[in-house]
């Protein structure tokens, strides 16, 4: 494998490709350096071209919000002390 480097160039147009260039022998037309570059765009979408991804999602609507008092209301202990202290 030669270790030569090529300037690949896609050009879009309204998420189309308008024109594209390569500077190995063949890139005047369609060579692999275009096309692996394309799929390498492809499977590798920075986070922050994906629309709204960094926003944190809100809560719903209707879910219903309950107060600590309303979902522990009997008051209870958890260790009873049954020794009486005058025997």
């Amino acid at each position: 494998m030669k270790n030569k480097l090529y300037d690949v160039k896609i050009f879009f147009k309204d998420k189309n490709i308008d024109h594209a260039s390569c500077t190995c022998p063949t890139g005047l037309t369609k060579c692999h350096h275009m096309v692996s570059l394309l799929l390498h765009g492809h499977t590798n979408i920075s986070v922050t071209n994906i629309a709204w991804s960094w926003k944190k999602k809100c809560a719903k609507e209707n879910e219903e919000v309950m107060i600590i008092d309303d979902m522990y209301s009997n008051k209870f202990k958890a260790v009873t002390d049954t020794h009486n202290i005058d025997d």
